[in-house]
């Protein structure tokens, strides 16, 4: 199985404020029945072996009832049965022929509640081996789990040693011996078995180690059904009872697959409210921490395209100090923000309001100095715009002027500030020309002192000053 990360020993609270809701989130503290267990010291009692399987198996309170009370008549036909004088290797391989002469009647993959092998007979590794541990125990023999990465099986505790039980076959007891074992079975159950010499593919599990697997199971069908909600409650249950790596990284996984559903039915909010009380209880680790920002990413991008910028602004605030997203990412969110804000408050906005609303947006660390630039840029340029199309092109000229001494050389600005002196410039050419083709001397020349005095590196008027003072030179 693979390795999971150790949760932290300390994590910080979150608060994550969001409108009253009145969504049925699953339940992430454990059932009290599996708290207490959690605690329990081993070996449990025969009894309290039972009442776990069978509360771990799911079974309604009559089910519970009919199962235990088959189970101490069956263990009370095995104790008549085995005499005390046998030794613990006869006991221990009696129990497995008895369990499938009375209740092993078939093998059922997905069988695993034990309820269900009583009252049906089908069964599958883990419930027909925490049966042999609970008849085994009856009768005085003590038993150990074994998990391997797809598979649980038991050993027999003997004087001898340990001894392993494949408890999904009639053979299974000391199975490296038999051959009937090994010829069905892999047929049987499509697994293979590990021996204990391959003593890495092997792992020694507790009694509630060995029970929690039937809600391991059980968690493993829910979420083929993307049950995420049942899932998670079983793997808190399962956590409280066998605590370790493996069932707190289930628990997490569980946590996340919800989270992640939620966040598929664009529930965003719904889902941070949910992760926010799982992290709180539980703490964090990086999958939480990965998610626990798409969330926010998904909330923020929400809020912007509903244009509630404030409720963004403090989302994004919220993300920022606990560094629970990309920078980069995060700085996009600023961007989409400051963007949508613009889109819907600029055109309204003289030219001298829109720069002081992008003032404020750079301020706040919401617009970035290039995107400043692009946006300050626009509103310059539908400014000197408007005065150009009504022919006033110095007018113009000089709001780019403004530009550029506001916000620094640009080259979109310099190009726009030359356009606007150029055509200043050709109007005054088409009026000279006017004036000097009608002979209007002294009123061409006043034009051109005029307006080479506003664009004095205008070559067209130059060109034109030249002529005119060509024309006016006295002939010989």
């Amino acid at each position: 199985m693979k390795q999971p990360r150790s949760m932290p020993a300390f994590f910080i609270v979150l608060h994550f404020v969001a409108a009253a809701s009145i969504h049925a989130f699953p339940r992430i503290d454990p059932d009290p029945f599996f708290s207490s267990l959690g605690e329990a010291v081993e070996p449990l009692d025969v009894e309290a072996l039972i009442d776990a399987a069978l509360r771990a198996s799911g079974a309604t309170e009559a089910e519970t009832l009919n199962a235990k009370t088959a189970i101490v008549e069956s263990i009370s036909r095995l104790r008549s049965e085995v005499p005390e004088e046998r030794d613990g290797r006869e006991k221990a391989e009696y129990v497995l022929q008895f369990l499938h002469e009375h209740h092993f009647r078939y093998y059922d993959e997905y069988q695993t509640r034990v309820d269900m092998v009583i009252s049906d007979g089908g069964f599958n590794c883990v419930s027909s081996a925490v049966l042999y541990m609970i008849f085994s125990r009856s009768v005085g023999v003590p038993v150990i789990g074994i998990g391997t990465p797809d598979h649980a099986f038991c050993a027999a505790v003997l004087s001898e040693g340990n001894i392993d039980v494949e408890t999904t076959s009639s053979y299974g007891f000391d199975p490296g011996k038999k051959k009937e074992f090994h010829d069905a079975f892999g047929n049987v159950t499509g697994y293979s078995y590990v021996p204990p010499s391959a003593y890495a593919a092997r792992s020694e599990l507790s009694e509630r180690e060995l029970i929690a697997l039937i809600l391991q199971n059980r968690i493993s069908m829910l979420e083929s059904g993307k049950r995420y909600d049942k899932a998670l409650e079983l793997a808190a249950d399962r956590y409280a009872m066998a605590p370790g790596d493996s069932t707190g990284n289930h628990l997490f996984r569980g946590a996340i697959n919800y989270a992640a559903l939620l966040n598929e039915r664009k529930e965003y909010s719904e889902a941070l409210e949910f992760l926010t009380g799982f992290i709180n209880t539980y703490g964090w680790n990086d999958s939480v921490r990965e998610i626990f920002g798409i969330l926010h990413y998904n909330r923020v991008v929400v809020l912007i395209q509903s244009e509630a910028f404030e409720e963004a602004i403090e989302a994004m605030n919220e993300l920022e100090a606990p560094g629970w997203i990309d920078s980069n990412i995060l700085q996009d969110l600023r961007v989409q923000v400051a963007e949508r804000i613009i889109a819907k408050q600029l055109p309204a906005l003289t030219p001298e309001a829109g720069f002081k609303l992008l003032d404020a947006l750079r301020d706040d660390g919401l617009l970035s100095s290039s995107r400043y630039t692009d946006f300050a840029v626009m509103i310059a340029s539908n400014e000197a715009d408007a005065f150009a199309a009504a022919g006033e092109f110095l007018q113009a000229a000089t709001i780019i002027e403004r530009a550029i001494e506001a916000i620094g050389a640009d080259r979109r600005l310099e190009s726009a500030r030359a356009a606007y002196r150029y055509n200043f410039a050709v109007d005054a050419h088409n009026t000279f020309a006017a004036l000097f083709n009608g002979g209007e001397y002294d009123a061409a020349r006043r034009l051109l002192e005029e307006a080479i005095e506003k664009v004095p590196d205008s070559d067209i008027l130059q060109k034109d000053l030249r002529l005119l003072e060509k024309r006016l030179q006295p002939t010989d």
